[in-house]
């Protein structure tokens, strides 16, 4: 059986920040690139009512400036737009792509501790150290969330990461 310290220091590389959001971004700058103007013009709209895709569009905007490239006329509105004193919208609250990516890392880390020979998850009432309390501990140190973490690992679905083939 694994220690509690052992299962921290196994899960700590796997709980690491992970910048989802400029993935996201990333993402959506090459895919601008390759479809076009009229794509390019739906995503200016969306970003006047919606933060992260205001950030998103100047991130693209950005991009095709400093690669002297032209901008499409939604990208050109939205520039002047904000040159002239408009306000883009504020956040509320996180994007669901940075809660996708903790998710999978939270369940990432809960499989390696699974696989180290810890149960996922406890009852309630139990004493025992599950896997959920060992990443409850690593990603707040002393507030103990296990049951975000459950949450999380009851919800997985689609945030599980399986290999693509088994080995014999």
């Amino acid at each position: 059986m694994i220690t509690t310290e052992q299962a921290i220091e196994l899960v700590k590389p796997i709980l690491a920040p992970f910048p989802i959001e400029d993935v996201a971004l990333q993402h959506t700058i090459l895919s601008l690139s390759i479809t076009g103007p009229e794509a390019a013009d739906r995503l200016m709209q969306r970003a006047r009512t919606d933060a992260f895709q205001y950030r998103v569009a100047a991130a693209w905007i950005e991009y095709q400036l400093q690669h002297g490239n032209p901008l499409p006329p939604g990208a050109v509105a939205l520039v002047s737009d904000v040159l002239t004193g408009w306000k883009p919208p504020k956040q509320k609250g996180r994007h669901k792509a940075v809660n996708i990516g903790r998710n999978v890392r939270i369940c990432a880390a809960v499989e390696s501790l699974i696989d180290a020979g810890l149960n996922p998850t406890r009852n309630d009432e139990s004493e025992a150290v599950s896997a959920c309390d060992v990443v409850a501990d690593v990603l707040s140190p002393g507030l103990h969330k296990y049951q975000a973490v459950k949450t999380v690992w009851a919800n997985r679905g689609h945030h599980t990461i399986k290999p693509a083939f088994e080995p014999d």
